[in-house]
């Protein structure tokens, strides 16, 4: 998958304190579940109540995107630093908790003997690491999905380096831009028209952190 090209490396690498528990034994069975583990994230970002957990909905900044010549072609937009989600230590924790629920893994923590402590030790870790690199997937298959997220916000796109100010610094970010589609609207009908409008965005006004 060459998505998962260079990512896979640096989860493994975060891991190496627990080597000595044999838990790392285990990264054949965790390989296999990439895919299902990388679902089980989208839907957790997906889910109203992970993502008000995770602040998001106080946090994000307001966008505008409109074209003077034409009235109807405006749209609103929520903006979020990608880091938000992936260094969110709620989404880790709850990322872990699905995967203490998984049976191949614990069939395979007790063959190998892994403790109770040494096995909440290591899926907290291998979670928190798992989030922080495969949260672009995640977001890549909301996206491309066109998943609600948070009732019915719709993730539009993942903008890569817009500049930004984020905690009171000025940089480049990874942003995620939310949509809200109005519960009256269809749904398939304002998905075209917003990401219409957002790949014109560069060729009319585009307006960020209002």
């Amino acid at each position: 998958m060459f998505e998962w090209f260079g990512i896979w490396s640096k989860i493994k690498s975060g891991l190496e304190d627990y080597a000595a528990a044999h838990a790392y034994r285990l990264m054949g069975k965790l390989k296999a579940l990439r895919a299902s583990t990388t679902n089980d994230l989208a839907e957790l970002i997906a889910d109203s109540e992970t993502f008000r957990s995770m602040g998001i909905p106080k946090a994000w900044t307001r966008d505008r995107i409109s074209d003077a010549n034409d009235a109807e072609a405006k749209m609103e937009l929520h903006s979020i630093p990608v880091s938000h989600i992936s260094t969110s230590p709620v989404l880790a924790a709850a990322l872990a908790q699905k995967l203490t629920a998984n049976i191949d893994l614990n069939a395979a923590r007790n063959v190998l003997g892994v403790s109770t402590q040494d096995w909440s030790n290591f899926l907290a870790s291998y979670a928190g690491s798992f989030v922080k690199y495969a949260t672009p997937i995640a977001l890549s298959k909301l996206v491309d999905a066109g998943t609600k997220v948070y009732g019915d916000e719709l993730i539009v796109a993942i903008a890569e380096g817009e500049a930004y100010k984020v905690d009171g610094v000025d940089g480049y970010h990874d942003m995620v831009k939310f949509f809200r589609i109005p519960s009256y609207a269809d749904r398939t009908t304002e998905t075209r028209r917003a990401r219409r409008l957002w790949k014109r965005r560069l060729n009319i006004t585009y307006q960020r952190n209002i």
